[in-house]
């Protein structure tokens, strides 16, 4: 006579294979997600002070961007400085100032583009890591926007202190950064678009002067309107 009968033993196995279901099930299921990005502003914040820490941690970045612009206009203004008969300098003798407007606005869409010409390229690699954050895009382009547009204010405003002084324009400080720096905030956030629009940076390079020789052509001083092409001009 069997000591446990195979009634007994059928319950056992029954008991253990329920339980090994019931394992198996649980194993297979994927615990909730505790992560809750942060708000928009505190992305901004982080956005924005981690793309500026790296700007700053690369010298050679930071001393060109400051240097660019004020080693431009001394040289524009320097060949611009027209003196009269006598040797000596006459602000309202020099025909030159129109030509050293058009030049700095020029200047102010030159070094917008080429600040902002790599800038969402070279986050793609950081940005494909990112994406299952769910972290806000837009946080990402408003500290995007706002560090070119901060350089551009810092470019300009060099720009014109070192300009003027050359050319003894006064009482135009403000007026004439205020019209470089919208002109290069244009230029930043068209590099924006152009940046996130190509995956190579040489493409990016190419593009930059099909987007400035005309500003050339059309602009009026190169070329009057008049004398351009009749289907245009008319």
């Amino acid at each position: 006579q069997r000591r446990i009968s195979p009634e007994a033993w059928n319950e056992v196995y029954r008991a253990r294979m329920a339980a090994e279901e019931h394992d198996q099930e649980g194993a297979g299921d994927v615990p909730g997600s505790t992560f809750r990005p942060p708000g928009l502003f505190r992305q901004l914040e982080v956005y924005f002070r981690r793309d500026a820490l790296a700007k700053l941690a690369n010298r050679q970045y930071v001393l060109v961007n400051l240097l660019e612009a004020p080693v431009l206009a001394l040289v524009m203004a320097f060949f611009l400085r027209y003196l009269g008969q006598e040797g000596d300098y006459v602000f309202r003798e020099n025909d030159n100032v129109p030509q050293y407007l058009f030049i700095a606005v020029i200047v102010a869409l030159f070094l917008g583009l080429t600040v902002a010409a790599e800038e969402i390229i070279r986050d793609r690699k950081i940005l494909q890591r990112e994406k299952f954050l769910d972290l806000s895009w837009g946080g990402y382009l408003a500290s995007k926007v706002g560090i070119m547009f901060l350089i551009s204010a810092v470019q300009t405003l060099f720009f014109v202190l070192i300009g003027n002084a050359v050319l003894g324009i006064q009482g135009m400080l403000l007026p004439y950064w205020l019209l470089l720096f919208s002109t290069a905030c244009f230029a930043n956030v068209l590099g924006l678009n152009v940046s996130a629009s190509f995956n190579s940076a040489k493409v990016i390079y190419i593009v930059i002067p099909v987007l400035i020789i005309p500003q050339l052509l059309f602009s009026g001083i190169i070329v009057r309107f008049d004398k351009l092409h009749p289907w245009f001009a008319s």
